[in-house]
């Protein structure tokens, strides 16, 4: 193997392409869903595990503030976000690919559907004060653009590579 091969190996640049095959809807009821994740070797590899997680991704911006040098306030805007996995498949299995193999790992993952209702709308429904709180937890969340996405998000673990290949697609769940 050549020193520059031997880099490339350490580092896990361009030893092997990783590529999901997911639908891109699902029914949020379902309580499963399945795929593929396609492995393509580009040299010799040995895989210590592959994994394939399912998560919600609830995104929103907030309003921050900072001083500059001369003590004058500045607002500027960040993006948040929480991550929840909501499934996962793992295959611990060890297994080596030679150059220019393909292998297709066919996955399913169990998920509970977790409701991208915020905790202002369970608020809203218990009534009450809680409904007041709800309310204007929720007229906040509605000022500060929140959204939620969903994303299958694919991993390969590759023996004495720094950077191990992955892949991930956006889903939508109805």
């Amino acid at each position: 193997m050549s020193f520059l091969n031997k880099i490339k190996q350490g580092l896990g640049i361009g030893t092997l392409e990783a590529k999901l095959n997911v639908p891109g809807q699902i029914d949020g009821n379902a309580g499963k869903f399945e795929g593929d994740f396609i492995l393509t070797a580009k040299s010799n590899q040995q895989i210590k595990e592959v994994g394939v997680k399912f998560e919600m991704v609830r995104r929103w911006e907030e309003t921050k503030h900072r001083r500059d040098s001369k003590g004058n306030q500045h607002n500027y805007t960040s993006t948040q976000s929480q991550t929840t996995e909501l499934g996962n498949y793992i295959d611990h299995t060890p297994f080596e690919m030679k150059a220019n193999d393909t292998k297709t790992i066919h996955f399913t993952i169990p998920f509970q559907r977790m409701n991208p209702q915020s905790s202002a709308d369970a608020a809203i429904e218990q009534g009450g004060v809680s409904a007041v709180l709800g309310t204007i937890s929720k007229l906040a969340s509605t000022m500060r653009n929140e959204r939620v996405e969903y994303k299958v998000e694919g991993k390969v673990d590759l023996k004495d590579a720094a950077i191990d290949p992955s892949d991930s697609r956006k889903i939508i769940v109805q």
